[in-house]
């Protein structure tokens, strides 16, 4: 009785021990990943300030999460974020597809900067669908030579995003602040049941973002906001065609329902 009760004991320290390890490994894995795959998705710069472990396994919150703008583009970031809350199903670490119960995007300040045709959230989001397409050629047919595997897939079953704002960054209107509310999103069961490539996944959510940015509701508060602060579309429109030209100022255009 006395060697089981010892066994028994021994099974429980070394649960608590990979319990422990799991947690504290888990920020360092996760700021790996982001750091990784961030700049090799997006074409951009990708930076964490902290990421904060909880003291419950699975559980971490990415601190001050800055999204970098593409070369050309004159903001120095496309996206900052306080808060990015992430809950993992800590017993599918190891396994394929890793389960993601929730991602919560708290406080997400967007930076929309329009160029010719195209604006820098569209060329991201661009940039991760060729992403998403390569690591599923990979994954269907690995290429000769190349010994790294295709990441895991992944499973997000909800996924939100709280408290968003997007501001114009633009030629034209001299540093005033024109911004505007982005209506929350709540996405589920991303993935589905046998998971996809991180990619995808991403470029699902962005995809789902840009929507957002992209609808009426946001284009007729920044119109509402530029009224604000006394700015006319037309000597806007002036502006830019003193700068970058025609293509500008129909991107422009095209984004503010014009």
């Amino acid at each position: 009785m006395k060697k089981i009760l010892i066994g028994i004991v021994g099974i429980l320290l070394v649960v608590i021990v990979i319990g422990v390890v799991a947690i504290y490994n888990l920020g360092t894995l996760i700021e790996k990943a982001v750091n990784h795959y961030g700049p090799q998705y997006t074409k951009t710069d990708v930076a964490i300030g902290d990421v904060d472990v909880a003291l419950r396994a699975g559980k971490a919150e990415l601190q001050n999460f800055l999204l970098g703008n593409p070369e050309g583009y004159t903001a120095e970031t496309a996206m900052k974020v306080r808060s990015i809350r992430v809950d993992l199903n800590e017993k599918t670490l190891t396994d394929d597809p890793l389960v993601i119960e929730e991602i919560r995007v708290v406080d997400p300040i967007i930076n929309y900067e329009v160029k010719g045709k195209t604006d820098n959230f569209r060329t991201i989001l661009n940039n991760v669908r060729q992403a998403a397409g390569k690591e599923k050629a990979a994954e269907k047919k690995p290429e000769p030579g190349v010994e790294q595997k295709p990441p895991k897939k992944v499973v997000i079953k909800d996924f939100y995003l709280t408290g968003g704002e997007v501001t114009m960054a633009m030629a034209g209107l001299q540093g005033k602040d024109v911004r505007a509310t982005i209506p929350d999103i709540h996405l589920e069961n991303i993935g589905g049941s046998g998971g996809i490539v991180p990619a995808e996944a991403l470029a699902i959510i962005l995809d789902q973002i840009y929507k957002q940015i992209q609808s009426g509701k946001v284009r007729n508060a920044l119109n509402r906001e530029l009224e604000k602060h006394g700015v006319k579309l037309d000597t806007l429109r002036e502006d830019l065609q003193k700068g970058a030209g025609e293509a500008v100022r129909k991107g422009l255009q095209d984004f503010l329902g014009e």
